[in-house]
């Protein structure tokens, strides 16, 4: 495994060519290796468009950080970004939490703790570790991504976020079709082994609305929680209002979260659901607009890129991008489809949307850096003294893995005492200040001697 500084790494990047870093694109092309370039796209997606991010490493801050490029209308979720700000100091008579008793802590007390210790760190960036993972870490919806309906194989199609999968709403789920067996395969590290195809026996739904041919739901037998399957072949709707139509983007989808490039300084804004129905309306003027080759679409540096996520449809942070010179670009269902609206059909909705901004609520992700001194059942310990200015102003916090991405790391022994980390959260509570509760991924690094952090490749 090699390491760039986040400086060196973004050295040869072509960022016109790179759209909205996000949940992978398919093009429709080598199908039979669609899988394999799953995995790179995704790794691609999400080392591209996090390196692109460079994290305030200051003692405060929460100014959101925003995205820098594209990457084939994938759209990156952008949230401010506070390396340190999770590690606060308790006062020298704060008794630890974790050897309080559970009832003396009041549950309902999530005001966060602000570390104001001096620090000595420069700069740092997020990543993923692309680690391959055997058989035995994964979870049921990484081994088991294929299932053979009426002659069609669907793939896994819900998407994942750090780890954690989003599954189907309950609510969504429509009438039983059949048992089914879904199956994966296991790859061994060694070259001259096959891999084995695994199974598991299942049920299988419709999603409501959806037609079957298109996407189907699926519930592993023991094991809670609906997944989205769709059919593994390029298939695009003939029509914009056919693909709007199907997936019943009007109702599925809120357009409240925009990036736009169309001007020289990048922004990211919100929409009023109002907003989002106006722009579905006028979209919707385009229906009878036929999809179009991706050798036909030009491409437009000045475009706007909706945010595409939705429960229902198991989607996550998915993009519909239009482009000043009239091409609309989607790829909701994985795979590219690009219609041709026209230029001043893109205008008029694009002045709309830029008429009808608000301002975008984000979370503030925090990130803890430091070295692990212990690990448990289901926690790790982890000392920051190495990015302070003063080492005795450290402190060990204990970090519950909460997350499908930290358990993995604890499972399946990938970490180790002394392995330098980072991990992002969502902050310390005061009731709590030296404990992690919050936990939402976790990464290896290495930390430099002036508190550059380093990411793996």
């Amino acid at each position: 495994m090699k390491s760039k500084h986040i400086s060196d790494a973004l050295e040869g990047i072509d960022f016109d060519m790179v759209e909205d870093a996000g949940q992978p694109f398919y093009p429709h092309k080598n199908r039979g290796t669609l899988l394999r370039w799953a995995v790179i796209a995704a790794c691609l997606a999400l080392i591209l468009g996090s390196l692109g991010i460079m994290l305030s490493l200051m003692q405060k801050g929460d100014t959101p950080i925003p995205s820098i490029t594209e990457n084939t209308e994938a759209l990156e979720e952008n949230q401010s970004s506070d390396i340190g700000a999770s590690a606060p100091t308790p006062p020298a008579e704060t008794i630890p939490a974790e050897s309080l008793p559970a009832e003396s802590l009041p549950e309902d007390d999530h005001t966060l703790w602000v570390d104001e210790r001096p620090r000595n760190d420069k700069q740092g960036a997020t990543g993923e570790n692309a680690i391959e993972w055997p058989w035995h870490c994964l979870e049921i919806w990484e081994q088991y991504v294929y299932i053979q309906y009426e002659g069609v194989t669907y793939r896994m199609g819900s998407a994942s976020v750090n780890g954690n999968i989003i599954g189907l709403s309950p609510q969504t789920i429509g009438e039983k079709l059949a048992d089914g067996e879904a199956y994966g395969y296991e790859y061994s590290t060694a070259s001259d082994r096959e891999p084995v195809k695994r199974t598991v026996k299942c049920e299988v739904y419709t999603i409501k609305g959806i037609p079957e041919d298109r996407y189907i739901a699926i519930k592993y037998s023991n094991h809670e929680g609906y997944f989205k399957m769709f059919a593994d072949a390029y298939n695009p709707p003939a029509t914009l209002g056919e693909l709007i139509s199907q997936l019943d983007l009007t109702n599925n989808c809120i357009l409240d979260t925009v990036n736009d490039y169309s001007k020289q300084q990048f922004e990211s804004f919100g929409l009023t659901k109002e907003s989002s129905d106006t722009l579905w309306s006028m979209f919707l003027k385009y229906a009878d607009t036929a999809v179009q080759a991706e050798s036909a679409a030009q491409w437009s540096k000045k475009r706007i890129s909706f945010s595409l996520t939705s429960e229902a449809l198991g989607i996550y942070n998915l993009s519909w991008s239009l482009r000043e010179n009239g091409w609309l670009v989607t790829n909701v269902e994985g795979y590219g489809y690009y219609y041709y609206l026209g230029p001043d059909e893109a205008a008029e909705i694009m002045a709309y949307t830029l008429a009808h901004k608000t301002e975008l609520q984000k979370e503030t992700t925090y990130h803890l850096v430091g070295v692990v001194t212990e690990i448990g059942e289901d926690y790790i310990k982890i000392d920051d003294s190495i990015m302070m200015e003063n080492p005795e102003d450290g402190i060990v916090f204990t970090v519950y893995a909460g997350n499908t991405n930290i358990k993995k790391y604890l499972a399946c022994g990938y970490l180790s005492v002394g392995r330098e980390v980072m991990v992002s959260h969502k902050g310390i509570y005061t009731n709590e200040p030296t404990v992690v509760r919050t936990a939402t991924v976790l990464h290896e690094v290495w930390i430099g001697d002036s508190g550059e952090v380093w990411i793996p490749e």
